[in-house]
């Protein structure tokens, strides 16, 4: 769970048993961050959603089917790497996009 504490209120809502999904909200660069967070978590959920098919093709030794998969997933990273700049570009001020451009240059993700 992460926020920043600046001036404002912060509200959290969250169920006893699953903090992992918090939600924190009421100040501009929270906001910003949540918004990051559910952006994020769509993109995971489609490359969790073919995971289960390329594990199957895998085990069953399709290569074909795995080559394919593959392929999707590598669409999906692109996709994850450019919604990640986007939003840098499109919330300069929010701390997490200072965050993200960060991880960027030490990863050398970005090649251009």
């Amino acid at each position: 769970m992460m926020f920043f504490p600046e001036n404002g209120t912060i509200e959290m809502s969250a169920h006893r048993d699953s903090l992992r999904n918090v939600v924190i909200s009421g100040t501009p660069q929270n906001d910003m961050f949540s918004d990051f967070i559910e952006g994020s978590k769509l993109i995971g959920e489609k490359v969790q959603s073919i995971q289960q098919d390329y594990q199957k093709a895998a085990m069953a030794k399709d290569t074909a089917t795995v080559k394919a998969l593959q392929d999707e997933i590598k669409e999906i990273q692109e996709e994850g790497k450019d919604y990640e700049i986007n939003f840098t570009k499109t919330n300069p001020n929010a701390v997490i996009s200072a965050m993200i451009i960060n991880r960027i240059l030490m990863n050398k993700i970005l090649t251009e």
